[in-house]
């Protein structure tokens, strides 16, 4: 009985539910052979932020989700539930490697990773570990958690020239959410917004590895 509570615990949680996940990286931090960690935001719909009965207090699936989701993501803290628009959100936080990789290099033990490496200028990893709760949780509730993955890229000092981007959707000065299937992207001054398609989402979960900018060499390479 305890058990098939759970799963139902589980089920209206986290299912059908928007999963968004932000994290901002300087492109410096992104080509350098120092791995550092960032923190990401991780924002899951929830019904409701406070008890219908009292709202002086946290609604039931609000403290079930506090509990469930540092489970699925390792070292998640809770940072606040928030109202927008129509919808609930609770917010965490977690940590997000990022830099180069190397041949034979160790990276840094975090579940998510934005890193380079040769032609991949910019790509998305995902740990064995990371991927197989999520699947376990998905597997529970019968139903796939509704992704949306973005990385914001702060210019920083060395340049990126002749960038591809691949399977996003771009936002930057003279553009707004412009579906990217194959596209040449030019850095400026300003950040730039890239989120992963759907198709690249379940590359990410299906293989754990992602790129989404890329060299022109990058395609006479893994063609």
């Amino acid at each position: 009985m305890k058990k098939i509570f759970m799963v139902a615990v589980i089920s209206s949680l986290l299912v059908g539910c928007k999963v968004d996940l932000e994290t901002k990286i300087n492109t410096d931090n992104l080509l350098s052979s120092e791995q550092n960690i960032v923190k990401g935001n991780i924002n899951f719909e929830v019904s409701s932020c406070n008890d219908f009965e009292d709202s002086r207090k946290e609604s039931k699936s609000l403290i079930e989700l506090k509990n469930k989701v540092p489970e699925i993501f390792r070292d998640a803290e809770y940072v606040e539930c928030y109202k927008q628009k129509l919808n609930s959100f609770a917010h965490f936080s977690i940590p997000v490697g990022v830099g180069k990789v190397e041949d034979g290099q160790n990276t840094v033990d975090t579940d998510l990773m934005v890193f380079s490496y040769k032609e991949i200028l910019a790509g998305v990893y995902a740990s064995e570990g990371v991927i197989k709760r999520i699947k376990q949780a998905e597997k529970n509730s019968h139903q796939k958690m509704d992704f949306s993955i973005s990385i914001i890229l702060m210019p920083g000092n060395v340049k990126m020239d002749k960038v591809v981007a691949l399977g996003v959707t771009f936002t930057g000065d003279t553009s707004k959410n412009d579906p990217v299937l194959i596209s040449r992207i030019k850095f400026g001054n300003k950040p730039l917004t890239f989120k992963l398609s759907d198709v690249s989402v379940n590359q990410l979960m299906q293989y754990g590895m992602v790129p989404f900018l890329v060299t022109p060499e990058y395609f006479t390479l893994y063609k």
